[in-house]
């Protein structure tokens, strides 16, 4: 079953590739047998094939049979290549000449009296305003469009008329009248007979059942689909389509490994031919790795929607974007910026009258409001959402909102108030069957009676909590289950079960983190599988079409035998021309197949770098393990050993996951480019200018992803502590090493000055003149402009302690904004000035490797003072203390 998924859509391109080729084919050799007017309807019919597939090839086609149809003054073939026209320009973003095309298609089919073009014009008059959101404009076409098509013979383009009302609906979020004209437009599809139109109206049906999370009917209609697929390979939109809500529905059911190569798949296809559904796609990915708390994976995905949403003006995408960034940020803890995200999406949505938006944006700023404390504002836009959501009669976002105002009134420590709100949530939850709500209630009824010293009730809805999240596997709100049964038995005094307790919370998170790192790399691993499948496919197609070119040829021989006996010279003149092609065609293939080789290559090397990578991350797992250990000896001792050693567990532990976070996303990013760059690599035409843009595109991402891998060695590096050669340091001989390797400091205008009262210590040389050369690059970097740069370094010696200070007047940053995030990596606080953010993280990871530790002062237009600590005691060669500080930091 893991693979079926995987086989299926394997199988379905293979006959894609070949049917599509069969079909363009077909009409391309009977372009040269007609003349006329029955040539420009043939070359419409060929522009219609190339409009979703290649928009280049589509606008040469379209605008020879312009030119045809004026030279024949064939007024309705004109008319439909306007059309056409209008159809490719809006698609593309070009919203404003698509419907002057448009107009004109329009013009023309109304002056000959073409009905079926005129309501097909209409029609997509009215999805270019949809596009953008303007929903009056676009009910108002088609509106049009029904009036001429309902007493019309033309019931194929009264469905799809139907089909654009069910989602101009669904962008309303009139979900009843939605599912209305789907149904009825799968109706006069059946009736039609006509396969692609009926896969294409139930593929709609399937993403009203996914939201309704009724995935019994979703299943039924997915086999449906699946047949038809398999019968019409060169359908490559609704295979797509498919592709793309068969692995939500698998995400759904947590079948990650399944859901993968489906969606790169239809990701790959969308990027090339359909940009809005790309924007899609690329938005549910980023609400995915939101829910399984991959924030930077999930950002990266929802800033690429974004881009290309802003690009194209997709009004409906850009607002659900900024709100699905709006609450990673939150989980972030990042809520100004969560805030910002919510007003912006909120603005939008009531500039366009997008009721369901409106209300999701102040969701999610009552929520923030919550968390910064501010619960008057809170309650006052919750219950402005809880309004709309009554109006809408949706009762599973009816009980996400009551269940946030119930979160709201607990914390105003209005508790019989709060335990109301989340009895009614879980009433309507249950009947909605909203597992995520009817989990939180129950959390949140247990918490409003503990915190009411009601501890027989809070008891009573831990346990039903744990409960119901083993049975629907919510680890993370098992987790706060673990908390909350901690609280209640330390509030009993009881704790040793709190304790208990406490560690089941911590090893739950541990084995999370664990699992999702593990799934990152068989992701990788998967993806490559995949990619790697593809080219074999490409190759055979190839292969095969040479073969049946080959075919042809020797039928053409046989037919043309008579010919060839009475004339044997031009004969012999063709049979040569065809073997020329033919060595063109073999060579070319061996070309090609020499790069694809060459690639699979270079891919390999990567996947052994990620290897190496692993296995470092295996070795340091391993360590930890050894610690938790002795941890759990010293603990059986005493009972303030047990708070110190859980304390540096929780601090290794929090390291491992931050790097191998970093590690898993900063190797992610470029390999992900370099797969996306060979896929638009154009392996028919080598010549193609693209190609060569391509190439280096790659080479520059080549060199992003040796970069990262060198930051990552040098981060690795320093913990294992490779270049750890202790010895008698001189501060003024790393300060002269580290300005010699400096060339910002010949650029600009600067004074510095030194004070070492204290000459030197017991350290790491290449440790110091690094930690002196971040310090100097910080400074340089961060200067203020048309003012003289100061820096001021200085040592002493204060209670057995060796102070080295370094002081500038560079622009400083705000201290208290920075926050935690102060020494962690690629975390930078001026985006206007270059920098990758690690250097305050390779200082404090290099002075606590000699045993010092680093405090930092700096304001915003006050300048910058790192303060370095090192234990005078420690000066002595061999000291054994020394050794076991750099030990703990390794570790």
């Amino acid at each position: 079953m893991k693979w079926g998924a995987f086989f299926f859509v394997l199988a379905v391109t293979i006959h894609s590739i070949y049917g599509q080729s069969r079909l363009i084919d077909s009409l391309t050799q009977q372009l040269s047998k007609v003349e006329g007017k029955e040539k420009a309807d043939l070359l419409n019919c060929l522009t219609f094939e190339f409009i979703s597939k290649d928009n280049v090839k589509a606008k040469q086609l379209n605008d020879q049979t312009i030119a045809l149809c004026k030279e024949l003054n064939y007024e309705r073939g004109e008319g439909v290549a306007y059309t056409y026209k209008g159809i490719f320009e809006y698609l593309a973003g070009e919203f404003s000449d698509g419907r002057t095309s448009l107009r004109e298609g329009l013009r023309l089919a109304t002056k000959v009296k073409d009905v079926q073009n005129q309501g097909y014009t209409l029609i997509q008059l009215g999805n270019s305003y949809l596009n953008q959101a303007l929903i009056d404009s676009s009910l108002l076409f088609y509106n049009k469009a029904h009036f001429i098509l309902k007493d019309s013979a033309s019931p194929r383009t009264l469905s799809k008329l139907y089909k654009n009302l069910a989602a101009l609906y669904g962008v309303k979020s009139d979900y009843e009248q939605q599912k209305k004209y789907l149904i009825r437009c799968l109706k006069i599809r059946e009736l039609l007979h006509e396969d692609d139109l009926i896969a294409n109206a139930l593929i709609g049906l399937i993403t009203v059942y996914l939201r309704e999370d009724d995935f019994n009917e979703a299943a039924i209609l997915f086999e449906r689909v699946e047949k038809i697929i398999k019968s019409r390979p060169g359908d490559l939109r609704n295979l797509n389509d498919w592709r793309h809500q068969k692995a939500l529905l698998l995400l759904k059911e947590k079948k990650f490994e399944e859901a993968t190569p489906l969606l790169d798949s239809a990701s790959a296809y969308y990027f090339r031919n359909a940009l809005q559904s790309f924007v899609t796609l690329q938005t549910d990915l980023g609400k995915v790795f939101y829910e399984r708390g991959e924030y930077e994976i999930a950002m990266k995905s929802l800033y690429e929607a974004l881009r290309v949403a802003e690009l194209k003006n997709y009004i409906v995408e850009i607002i659900d974007i900024q709100l699905q960034l709006g609450w990673v940020n939150f989980q972030l803890g990042e809520l100004k910026q969560s805030r910002i995200f919510a007003d912006q999406a909120l603005s939008l949505a009531q500039k366009n009258s997008l009721t369901k938006l409106i209300a999701d944006a102040l969701t999610l700023k009552g929520v923030t409001f919550t968390q910064m404390k501010d619960y008057t504002n809170a309650k006052t836009i919750l219950d402005q959402v809880l309004a709309i959501r009554m109006s809408l009669k949706d009762n599973s976002k009816i009980s996400e909102i009551l269940m946030n105002i119930g979160f709201v009134e607990v914390n105003r420590e209005n508790y019989a108030e709060g335990i109301a709100l989340f009895n009614r949530s879980l009433v309507l939850a249950e009947q909605s069957k909203y597992d995520f709500a009817k989990a939180w209630c129950l959390l949140g009824l247990s918490i409003a009676n503990l915190r009411d010293h009601n501890y027989t009730e809070a008891a009573k809805f831990i346990d039903h909590a744990e409960s119901f999240a083993k049975e629907s596997n919510t680890n993370e709100i098992l987790i706060h289950v673990y908390e909350e049964h901690r609280d209640l038995f330390a509030a009993k005094n009881n704790y040793k079960e709190a304790y208990r307790y406490s560690m089941l919370a911590y090893k739950l998170k541990d084995s999370l983190h664990r699992s999702d790192l593990s799934r990152r790399f068989i992701n990788l691993q998967k993806i490559d599988e995949i990619e790697r499948r593809d080219r074999n496919i490409k190759v055979l197609t190839k292969d095969k079409e040479l073969a049946e070119n080959k075919i042809n040829l020797q039928q053409y021989k046989l037919n043309q035998q008579y010919f060839f006996i009475a004339a044997t010279s031009i004969g012999i003149g063709l049979l040569a021309a065809l073997v020329i092609v033919y060595a063109r065609y073999y060579f070319r293939v061996k070309r090609l197949s020499i790069m694809i080789n060459g690639k699979n290559i270079s891919i390999q090397r990567q996947a052994d770098k990620l290897k190496e990578i692993n296995q470092k991350l295996v070795e340091q797992n391993k360590l930890i393990e050894t610690q938790k250990e002795q941890l759990l000896v010293s603990n059986e001792n005493l009972e303030n050993v047990v708070d110190h050693r859980t304390a540096e567990l929780s601090r290794q532990n929090l390291q491992l996951e931050q790097f191998a976070f970093m590690t898993s996303h900063n190797l992610r990013a470029p390999v992900a480019r370099l797969l996306g760059l060979t896929q638009l690599f154009n392996a028919k035409d080598l010549a193609d200018p693209l190609n060569q843009q391509l190439i280096e595109m790659i080479k520059t991402t080549s060199k992003d992803f040796d970069a990262t891998m060198r930051d990552l060695s040098s981060i690795l590096e320093i913990k294992r502590g490779v270049n750890g050669n202790f010895a008698q340091v001189k501060f003024e001989d790393c300060l002269l090493k580290a300005r010699v390797t400096l060339n910002e400091f010949a650029q600009i205008k600067y004074s510095l000055t030194t004070q070492f009262d204290e000459p030197t210590i017991y350290g790491i040389e290449p440790y110091l003149i690094s930690v002196f050369y971040n310090l100097l690059s910080n400074s340089a970097k961060f200067k203020k402009d048309n003012v003289i740069l100061v820096i001021h370094i200085s040592t002493r010696k204060v209670n057995n302690q060796v102070i080295l200070e370094y002081k500038d007047n560079g622009i400083g940053f705000n201290q208290n904004e920075a926050g935690e995030n102060l020494f962690k990596p690629y975390k930078r606080f001026h985006m206007h000035r270059e920098g990758k953010g690690l250097g305050l993280y390779m200082i404090k990871l290099q002075v606590e490797s000699m045993g010092g530790t680093v405090t930092i002062q700096s304001e915003e237009d006050k300048g910058f003072l790192c303060v370095m600590s090192f234990d005078a005691s420690d000066q002595k060669s061999g000291d054994i203390s020394l050794e076991i500080k750099r030990a703990a930091v390794a570790n």
